[in-house]
């Protein structure tokens, strides 16, 4: 996925109390810490190594737990591995315990070949139109997703009078 896929499907997972700006900093964290290092300084793997593992993750989880205003980092970061499918790749997911990260060359023109797959282009755009719903609702006032996604829901509307 790219970055407004993470950044707006991860935004779902947003309410008054979970800071909405560590939460997608958390969605986004992993590849602004693997691109640069998987890339550029570590080349010859695909750029999902360190912060795309579990190991990655439940260290920031025992951080959030010691100090909460880490945890929604803590789950930014799950949603982005959840959403770049990393079950699927053991090898990286599960590094250390299974040997070292797959090797891979990477070449810019198969990033750009991204760009035109259907999938890639789909999940952008479902982001973007999330992200813009989000800013929407909170500009009118609503800031939950919960009414946004369930407006006639009982749960939500004695939220919404109470509010009021």
């Amino acid at each position: 996925m790219f970055p407004l896929a993470h950044l707006g499907f991860t935004s779902l997972l947003s309410s008054r109390n979970i800071d909405l700006k560590v939460l997608l900093l958390g969605a986004l964290l992993p590849d602004l810490i693997d691109k640069p290092l998987g890339h550029i300084l570590l080349p010859g793997n695909n750029g999902r190594i360190i912060a795309h593992t579990l190991l990655f993750s439940v260290l920031l989880l025992a951080i959030g737990l010691a100090w909460k205003s880490a945890l929604p980092l803590s789950l930014g970061v799950s949603m982005h591995q959840l959403l770049d499918s990393m079950y699927l790749s053991p090898e990286s997911s599960l590094w250390p315990m299974l040997g070292p990260f797959p090797s891979m060359d990477f070449h810019i023109s198969n990033w750009l070949d991204s760009l035109s797959d259907p999938y890639i282009i789909i999940t952008e755009l479902i982001g973007l139109a999330i992200l813009i719903a989000m800013v929407a609702r909170r500009v009118g006032g609503k800031e939950t997703w919960g009414r946004l996604l369930f407006p006639k829901n009982n749960l939500y509307r004695n939220d919404m009078e109470e509010s009021q």
